[in-house]
């Protein structure tokens, strides 16, 4: 499909615009602000059931003013060559120029639930100078959102630990500590999007977070998990060589629980992540008291 689509000279950008095209086309029809087609009539006289030639003699029989314009079956077809395409390649196409380009390549992105996509869509949010492309994102990242499972936040005996770590040196010492000292589980990912994917995938009960990552640091990590309703609960503690105090107000406005600086006493650690925990246990405990009505 992707030669088929070269061959043809039909890139990325012209596959988002086609598709922006359709719709605008589309809704301009549906507010009588276009004249549609003639196999347009007929799929929405087919759609609402109504006798053939309805839909004309309501818009009114001038043949001759009747265009040719894009059929609404082509916007079903535009998407799903979008959706076809790398997401990459899509992550890519959101440098185009053209608002309307990245408006249309954030819809496809919606509709792919991989860590590059929800990252790049976080950062379309933030830094994209037109309004419309970030009310774009935020609608995808919404789709993407509701999606998912929720799991609730219950107690257990054994909790799960996610150690975010570009840092392969130091890692096996962190998990040591904990397994060694503590009942924690503990997994590890050595960059932000796999600690990403780890998120969402394990919804571990405590992340620890370096700051210092190739790609995405740990203050964006930090950001997008708490924007995120199936991460915005977990407690997250910054572990960073980083000790400035404009960098702990960096990671707490980031949404982090508590900052540690390495290197840190493995008491220190220990006590950092069971007071994390504990704290977001508590309130979701009082939150569902004050909502079952047997609080003071």
């Amino acid at each position: 499909m992707r030669e088929a689509r070269q061959s043809k000279g039909i890139s990325l950008t012209n596959l988002a615009r086609r598709l922006k095209h359709t719709k605008s086309h589309l809704s301009n029809v549906e507010n009588g602000l276009a004249r549609p087609s003639k196999e347009l009539i007929e799929e929405y006289e087919g759609a609402l059931q109504l006798q053939p030639g309805e839909l004309l003699r309501q818009w009114g029989n001038n043949d001759d003013k009747l265009k040719s314009r894009p059929r609404s079956s082509e916007l079903q077809n535009n998407m799903a060559d979008l959706l076809k395409t790398p997401v990459d390649s899509l992550i890519e196409g959101l440098k185009d120029p053209s608002p309307d380009v990245r408006i249309a390549i954030a819809e496809a992105l919606s509709e792919n639930d991989q860590a590059k996509a929800v990252i790049a869509l976080n950062e379309i949010l933030v830094q994209d100078d037109d309004i419309q492309v970030r009310v774009a994102a935020a609608r995808a990242l919404g789709k993407l959102s509701r999606k998912r499972q929720y799991p609730k936040l219950e107690l257990r005996s054994q909790y799960l630990i996610l150690l975010v770590d570009d840092d392969r040196d130091l890692l096996p010492s962190l998990v040591e500590t904990l397994t060694t000292l503590t009942n924690f589980k503990v997994i590890t990912a050595h960059d932000g999007i796999d600690g990403l994917e780890k998120s969402i995938e394990f919804q571990p009960d405590c992340i620890v977070i370096d700051i210092r990552m190739p790609g995405v640091d740990g203050y964006q990590l930090a950001r997008i998990l708490r924007g995120d309703p199936a991460t915005a609960k977990i407690p997250i503690v910054f572990l960073s060589a980083l000790k400035q105090d404009r960098d702990r107000l960096a990671g707490f406005l980031s949404g982090g629980d508590d900052y540690l600086v390495k290197p840190v006493k493995p008491t220190q650690f220990i006590s950092a992540i069971t007071k994390a925990i504990s704290t977001t246990h508590a309130i979701s405990e009082s939150l569902s008291a004050i909502r079952l009505g047997t609080s003071d």
